[in-house]
């Protein structure tokens, strides 16, 4: 016990000391690793930042550059579907043309209609019911023929694409 009582103190300060220098290292080694992780840190924010606004800068040119492209498409479209549209009314006069030509009927007075004071009209039967359903079947010119067929075919074509015109334009304006 003596030895304990006359080292007591002096262990008791050395073991002190080790400790405090323990802790010093300690508390060192955490200073490093703590400045260290604020620079690379503050580094990378720095980073994303600049990140940021490259990507921000990135976004809106996207952004201008599918403005200006359906801008360009509704254009076309519009344009499409106004051409389409003059096609179908040029078709359809033409088809319109076609059997006003094709459907008149001239003949020369008989005896059937010789009181008809109107010239070159066909002698048609004439009915006491004005509201009933009356059918007049002319053979038309094969001329005429074949022109309103390709008459009905160009307006069914024009319709078709003026209705897949309005499908995409429908699309289109769905996907915004």
């Amino acid at each position: 016990m003596i030895w304990a009582a006359q080292y007591g103190t002096k262990i008791i300060v050395i073991i002190g000391l080790v400790l405090a220098l323990i802790a010093g290292y300690f508390y060192w080694k955490h200073q490093v690793y703590q400045s260290g992780y604020n620079e690379a840190v503050e580094k990378y924010e720095a980073r994303d930042a600049k990140d940021a606004i490259t990507a921000a800068s990135i976004l809106e040119s996207a952004k201008k550059s599918v403005e200006d492209k359906a801008k360009e498409n509704n254009d076309i479209l519009i344009g499409v579907l106004t051409h389409n549209d003059k096609q179908i009314k040029n078709i359809t006069a033409e088809r319109d043309a076609a059997l006003t030509r094709s459907l008149r009927v001239s003949t020369a007075k008989t005896d059937a209609n010789r009181g008809n004071s109107l010239p070159g009209k066909a002698n048609l039967p004439q009915s006491n019911d004005s509201g009933g359903e009356g059918t007049c079947e002319e053979e038309l010119a094969e001329d005429s023929k074949r022109k309103l067929v390709n008459a009905e075919y160009q307006i069914a074509r024009m319709a078709e694409l003026h209705l897949s015109c309005v499908a995409q334009i429908e699309r289109t304006h769905v996907l915004k």
